[in-house]
């Protein structure tokens, strides 16, 4: 059985994929200088790479199976209904209220002295309204936006 080179790649890497999508077909594949290049990665890039090799009498099938596109994976196709409009509006209130929780669980407010006994908490508890508030109008403004313009 002889050996003859379908590919060469520029990566390990690559040559495994190439070589595992030939041996799922049922190909026996190799990998020329695989042991040196792991090694010696930057010499194996200047000698040209990996060479992927098979048996003489597969190299038609294995070209063919390199070169065809991969099939299409039905999980990366989008869902043709879009969300109903009670979940984008429980969506919208999950996005309004966990950004007040999280800036107030964060900061520890509980446990911080009164602004009126601290005169630069007072500044961080206006500054921490603010956000809030600003918060809850874009939160506000997205929900509507959601409603109007479903994706």
């Amino acid at each position: 059985m002889a050996l003859v080179q379908v590919a060469r790649y520029h990566t390990l890497s690559e040559a495994h994929v190439a070589a595992s999508v030939l041996q799922s077909a049922g190909i026996a594949a190799s990998i020329a200088d695989a042991h040196y290049g792991s090694v010696f990665w930057l010499e194996q890039s200047a000698l040209g790479g990996y060479r992927l090799s098979v048996a003489a009498e597969d190299l038609p099938d294995a070209v063919e199976i390199l070169h065809s596109p991969p099939p299409p994976d039905p999980a990366d196709e989008a869902p043709d209904d879009p969300l109903p409009t009670s979940q984008r509006v429980v969506a919208g209130a999950l996005m309004v209220t966990m950004g007040p929780a999280a800036a107030w669980l964060a900061t520890k407010r509980w446990k911080r002295s009164s602004p009126i006994d601290d005169p630069a908490a007072g500044i961080s508890v206006r500054f921490q309204v603010a956000l809030v508030v600003a918060a809850a109008v874009l939160g506000v403004y997205f929900v509507a936006e959601l409603l109007t313009n479903p994706p």
